[in-house]
C-alpha cells in the first residue's frame, strides 16, 4: 500500500487508457477530490503483474480503517484493474 500518488501517477493513466476507465477513476480526478473533501491520509492499494501496474483502488485512511475517496461529488467509484 502506498501513501501517495507520486510514483505510479503515469502508470495509473495508463492503465486507465488500457481499460477505457472513465475520468473519475484516475490520479486526476482522485488527487483534487482528496485535497478539496479528503478526511483522512491518502492510501493506494496497487497490483503489480509482471512488473506493470495491472490494479490500483485508491483509498484513504482514517481512523484505523480504510474508506473510499468518493462522496456525493464523485460520479464513479471503483478500482482501475486490467481483468
Amino acid at each position: 500500500m502506498l501513501d501517495s500518488a507520486d510514483g505510479i501517477r503515469a502508470e495509473w493513466d495508463e492503465l486507465a487508457d488500457r481499460t477505457g476507465a472513465a475520468p473519475f477513476l484516475r490520479p486526476g480526478w482522485i488527487e483534487p477530490w482528496q485535497e478539496a473533501f479528503g478526511t483522512g491520509q491518502p492510501a493506494y492499494l496497487t497490483l503489480h503483474r509482471e512488473g506493470r501496474l495491472a490494479g490500483v483502488m485508491p483509498l484513504q485512511a482514517r481512523r484505523g480503517t480504510l474508506v473510499s475517496t468518493s462522496n456525493w461529488h464523485t460520479p464513479l467509484y471503483g478500482p482501475v484493474v486490467e481483468d
